[in-house]
């Protein structure tokens, strides 16, 4: 099944599962990602160059949203596929917030994790982004604890 839907001002978006031959798009997306989001993809840092290590990886699942045919406009990916928890990324280029792509991708992670088997995913979200927190309260993702690190975070777990 590959998700897919009509953003209101026209043209559709597709998620599909990654390829090898999607390295550019992933590193570019790394690329234009925030430093503040940098936790979300360890251990890749975020450069151009990661996108083909994040692609030839098939210890991580990933999908990859198109908007039309070729323009990547976000991914997710969940890794560490041998815990109950697996961790799960997500990213949305700039520009393409507040239109539901990040919902679709989330969703398609949570519908890639429950088709696994395994217990729920767990993800890490900043402090200082109330609006992630809510979105994935929502979905039904519980605040676990603080995190150290880089930046003040917490981690949240969504069980199945």
């Amino acid at each position: 099944m590959t998700p897919k839907f009509t953003l209101t001002s026209g043209g559709s978006i597709r998620v599909r599962e990654k390829t090898t031959s999607d390295g550019p798009a992933l590193g570019q997306m790394l690329e234009s990602c925030s430093e503040q989001t940098y936790h979300f993809f360890h251990p890749y840092e975020l450069t151009l160059e990661s996108g083909e290590k994040v692609a030839a990886n098939e210890e991580i699942l990933c999908h990859v949203a198109f908007y039309q045919v070729d323009r990547a406009v976000g991914y997710v990916w969940l890794q560490g596929l041998d815990s109950d928890f697996p961790t799960l990324g997500i990213c949305v280029v700039d520009g393409w917030q507040d239109q539901g792509i990040g919902h679709l991708l989330m969703n398609t992670a949570i519908e890639e994790g429950r088709s696994l088997s395994k217990d729920g995913i767990k993800l890490t979200v900043n402090q200082d982004n109330p609006r992630a927190r809510s979105l994935y309260e929502k979905v039904g993702f519980k605040l676990e604890r603080e995190v150290e690190g880089r930046f003040s975070s917490y981690s949240m777990i969504l069980k199945f």
